[in-house]
């Protein structure tokens, strides 16, 4: 295995999306953020893929058990489609970098895509693809696509695999703490009232790096418990919670999207928070 990296790093194409109703999803996305639709070839028969355009990459969006995901999915975020200029020199480095990718095989809007090994990506989905058009121009309210979280159980192994193999470079990394501190009260009908604030008492939280691929991040998540260096926990969670602003009514989960293990956030105009998720893969906006 070598160790250099590919000449040109992937970006984001399409995040694969799998979602209970297609139809209903497609339409809301579209009437309600105003996002261009699209529809890829997914078989020579005549299948198409509804997508929507978010800045310089689409949403897709699949049933449960659509062939094209490789077997049974649940509701959520399923995959991620980077592109390439040239697919099978991208499978040969990918293959000299150990990242183990499948053989190639059709994909959407008539391109190939390669799959890389999970294992290889720290679970991470991710296919490898050709081109493929764009759905359409930008616009309606939504800017682009931010970040697409993954919560995961091994951060290093996952920026192992998209930065040092794939190339992609670290925006940013930071530790995402949550604290209680207990208050003993007393009150006296003599002396008022005296307080005590106790040690803080650890909670829990995330070690999170962003790695930039293309026009959006790649938000990896790890659950840590003990803030020691040399210590973390071994198992990954995301809790997001629910928050919103008097400015605006959109609560954020962008319908039909829930299921466990990562998320997306779409980041639109103008840049004020509305609203956070449930722990789920899922669509969050930020009207």
């Amino acid at each position: 295995m070598r160790e250099s990296v590919p000449v040109e790093p992937p970006t984001l194409v399409w995040v694969g999306l799998v979602v209970t109703d297609v139809a209903a999803t497609a339409l809301t996305l579209a009437r309600d953020f105003g996002l261009t639709r699209g529809d890829w070839a997914a078989d020579p028969g005549g299948r198409t893929i509804p997508v929507l355009g978010v800045g310089a990459c689409a949403l897709a969006l699949f049933t449960p058990a659509d062939p094209l995901l490789g077997g049974a999915a649940a509701p959520g975020v399923h995959h991620l489609a980077l592109g390439v200029p040239d697919l099978a020199r991208a499978a040969q480095e990918a293959a000299e970098l150990g990242l183990r990718p499948a053989a190639a095989e059709p994909g959407l809007a008539g391109a190939r895509r390669v799959a890389l090994a999970l294992g290889a990506t720290a679970g991470v989905r991710t296919w490898l693809t050709e081109a493929v058009p764009a759905p359409g121009p930008g616009g309606g309210r939504v800017a682009r696509l931010d970040h697409v979280g993954a919560a995961l159980a091994d951060n290093a192994a996952a920026l192992d695999a998209f930065t040092t193999r794939l190339g992609c470079p670290i925006e940013s990394t930071q530790t995402d703490l949550e604290a209680r501190i207990p208050v003993e009260s007393f009150t006296s009908d003599r002396y008022g009232v005296v307080q005590h604030a106790r040690e803080p008492e650890l909670v829990g939280g995330l070690r999170v790096a962003f790695v930039t691929v293309g026009d959006a991040d790649l938000e990896l998540l790890r659950e840590r418990y003990t803030f020691d260096a040399a210590t973390s926990a071994d198992s990954a969670s995301v809790v997001v919670l629910p928050m919103a602003t008097a400015t605006s009514p959109v609560r954020g989960v962008m319908y039909g999207v829930a299921a466990c293990g990562s998320h997306a956030i779409v980041e639109s105009r103008p840049q004020q928070i509305v609203a956070a998720g449930n722990g789920c893969p899922e669509v969050n906006v930020q009207p």
